[in-house]
């Protein structure tokens, strides 16, 4: 029999002998079911401990042939982990008790928010003076963007031929925004006539598809992607938005925890259901910096979330930007509050090393609506200094004292209309929707380093990451480098005529201590139906769990040892592991 046969019975057994393991699939402590959300029904995200060292070499270890190509994303920098389509119960079951695996999330539907039409303000309103000029000293030059959205119209004038590299997990192809919801974020951040940075280099990180949907999969990929980025080279500064929404998902909130602490500013809208921010993803991550939206009568929009999860409102109220075909056009939502956010977060890295003034620097008591918790506080470039400060390192620890700086006149930019008086803005009674995300497969990029074009992108392939090793990854570590084994050269088995005898597990339901260790010594010598039967009832899950899980990490090795002497690395220190713990 193939080894991919001995697994799947294996697998059957373990569902066989625990019952009830569908039916509790639903209370286990590890799976986290979509909440507020449409689920995507058989695909998940599995999180794995951080010393695992390699996603893809663990999962398809665990998944073996016959799921491997279920495998949709591997995550190593963002997180640890991987996503699976078509996943059984009797499999889900079997992962969710296994050791290293920390969290099962359902991958369910996000959302980004839609438009609406209303004249344009936001430019005026960010510096501090409602007076119909922006003014601006920093540009955002020196400072990477990524958008991860429903794509970037590269080609667009005004973007003038910054976005430098495209990443597609959409399942569509880059350098083009059938949807127009990323081509209107992307000009926010940073286009010549409507961007807060003006200069700052832009990525398309396309998570969305023409119908503004996605997956949670898709957008945890996108992050990896970015994590990756930053990892190989931490001096760069690196500013990630993510205008886009949908129900709780742990997996997504750490994936952006984790992507924040290596370095990367990560803007998020709060999102536009009129409720409390900390009920959705990823405005309940906590790393992330939560935009809220306001309108030009400084007061809360009535569609925008709230609550302590947000940390600072923009506008995001009838915001002219671009649009698809190389024109512009108007939208609302929390989506258009992001950008804002995002493109002052590129001035201040450009001129202070660091986003931490973000907040402190914003406007207080400046809003005049009911904020339900949230902090009276607005977005504001007024304090910012007239020169950067001199960069003696790569570091972005903030430099709290500016350097004494020379007198120099700010650049004051028209915004190109009159800001609206509040009585003529438009009704705010439609509530801005998110598009929703389907499950769509995904496209993972080689290893080869991204590709730079001055305006537009082949369309047979995404751009792919760089290939040099992240500098801080923890599983980089020697310490927790898992050395692979060898087997003693002329390694031979040779099978005994009888079976073992198996100890019985105690009253108590817990195996006795040495059974999982015998049942591996014989396993390979003497499989038979007989010894996985005396793996009886009375066992509990883990018990049973682990004993399977050795009874296949010894077949493969000792069918290797015997064909070609040499042992996997993972299977080797994992038996050593069960060794120690029985």
């Amino acid at each position: 029999m193939t080894m991919e046969f001995f697994y799947l019975i294996v697998v059957m057994l373990t569902f066989l002998l625990l019952p009830s393991a569908s039916a509790s699939l639903g209370s286990h402590r590890k799976l986290n079911r979509a909440i507020g959300s449409e689920a995507i029904p058989g695909q998940y995200i599995i999180a794995l401990d951080s010393n695992i060292p390699n996603s893809r070499g663990f999962a398809t270890h665990i998944l073996k042939r016959a799921f491997r190509n279920n495998i949709i994303a591997t995550y190593d920098y963002a997180m640890k982990g991987f996503a699976v389509k078509d996943l059984p119960d009797m499999l889900l079951h079997f992962i969710l008790n296994m050791d290293d695996v920390i969290s099962v999330s359902e991958d369910a539907v996000v959302k980004a928010e839609t438009v609406q039409t209303d004249p344009t303000w936001g430019l005026d309103i960010i510096d501090g003076q409602a007076d119909n000029l922006y003014s601006y000293a920093f540009t955002g030059q020196g400072v990477d963007v990524y958008v991860l959205d429903t794509g970037i119209q590269a080609n667009h004038p005004d973007l003038e031929g910054r976005v430098e590299s495209c990443v597609s997990y959409s399942g569509e192809e880059c350098g083009s925004d059938l949807n127009g919801h990323g081509t209107h974020v992307t000009g926010t951040v940073g286009s010549k006539t409507y961007g807060v940075a003006k200069k700052a280099s832009l990525h398309d990180v396309k998570v969305l598809n023409q119908n503004g949907s996605g997956s949670y999969v898709g957008v945890i990929a996108g992050i990896d992607y970015v994590a990756q980025i930053n990892n190989a080279d931490p001096s760069r500064n690196i500013v990630m938005n993510l205008s886009l929404g949908g129900g709780f998902s742990p997996a997504l909130n750490s994936a952006i925890n984790s992507a924040a602490d290596s370095g990367v500013v990560v803007v998020v809208a709060a999102g536009n259901s009129n409720e409390d921010a900390c009920n959705s993803s990823p405005a309940s991550a906590e790393r992330a910096l939560v935009v809220g939206s306001i309108n030009n009568s400084n007061q809360r929009s009535v569609w925008s979330n709230w609550g302590s999860c947000v940390d600072i409102f923009a506008p995001g109220s009838g915001i002219l930007s671009l649009s698809p075909n190389s024109g512009t056009s108007t939208k609302w939502g929390t989506s258009m509050a992001s950008p804002h956010v995002a493109g002052v977060a590129a001035l201040y890295l450009q001129a202070r090393k660091s986003t931490d003034f973000i907040t402190s620097d914003g406007l207080e008591d400046q809003l005049s609506s009911n904020l339900e918790g949230s902090p009276n506080l607005r977005i504001s470039t007024a304090k910012l200094p007239l020169v950067a400060l001199p960069t003696q390192s790569p570091s972005r620890a903030p430099t709290r004292q500016p350097t004494p700086a020379p007198t120099l006149q700010p650049t004051r930019e028209p915004t190109g209309r009159p800001t609206p008086s509040p009585s003529n803005e438009p009704s705010e009674d439609a509530v801005p929707n998110l598009p929703t995300i389907d499950a769509i497969p995904l496209i993972e990029p080689d290893s080869s380093p991204p590709t730079k074009t001055p305006a537009s992108f082949p369309t047979n392939a995404p751009v792919p990451p760089p290939t040099r090793a992240p500098t801080k990854a923890p599983s980089s570590a020697p310490s927790n480098t898992r050395a692979p084994t060898k087997a003693p050269t002329g390694a031979s088995v040779t099978p005994p005529t009888s079976s073992p005898v198996l100890p019985q597990c105690q009253s108590s339901g817990q195996p006795t201590a040495g059974l999982a260790k015998e049942v591996g010594d014989h396993y390979f010598e003497a499989f038979s139906f007989d010894m996985l039967q005396k793996l009886s009832s009375p066992c509990d899950c883990k018990g049973v769990s682990k004993t399977v899980i050795n009874l296949m990490l010894l077949l493969e090795e000792r069918t290797m040892n015997a064909t070609t002497h040499q042992t996997t690395n993972l299977g080797s220190s994992r038996k050593q592991k069960m060794d120690k713990q029985a």
